[in-house]
């Protein structure tokens, strides 16, 4: 099962770097489980970001999301570059496979963190869930 797992997240960085890949999964709504966790994908529902930065900053974005259960954790940031300038990302949370989890929706806070290539204006997408008219939150960052 452990060499399932990753071969699994091997082929899903592989794909990663292929451009216009932001669901990886298939299905976005899809669980993936390895032996301890089970990772879903987290509908944003908050960002907070600068509108503008300095060229060479790293720019510190906070992400807040729907975690699915009383034990569920932000485990990382799935990206897709869809463009020059342009990024999908969506929040990738996860949760024990055994154990007692309460089902109350949590919300999870996490910083994402973007280093601009270039002085230009960036645009970042975060996934907000397939239940929307609109799929992402969108956020335009002016690079300087």
């Amino acid at each position: 099962m452990a060499k399932l797992f990753i071969i699994f997240f091997s082929a899903v960085l592989l794909i990663s770097c292929e451009k216009d890949s932001f669901f990886l999964w298939g299905d976005p709504l899809d669980p993936v489980e390895d032996e301890t966790y089970i990772y879903a994908p987290s509908p944003v529902f908050d960002v907070i970001a600068p509108s503008s930065v300095k060229f060479g900053e790293t720019v510190k974005i906070k992400v807040r999301s729907q975690g699915n259960s009383g034990c569920a954790g932000f485990s990382h940031f799935l990206e897709s570059n869809t463009g020059r300038s342009t990024y999908n990302i969506r929040v990738v949370q996860k949760a024990p496979r055994e154990g007692f989890c309460t089902s109350v929706l949590t919300t999870l806070t996490s910083s994402y963190e973007f280093v601009p290539e270039a002085r230009q204006k960036y645009t970042l997408n975060f996934w907000r869930g397939e239940l929307y008219e609109n799929d992402f939150i969108t956020v335009q960052i002016n690079v300087r």
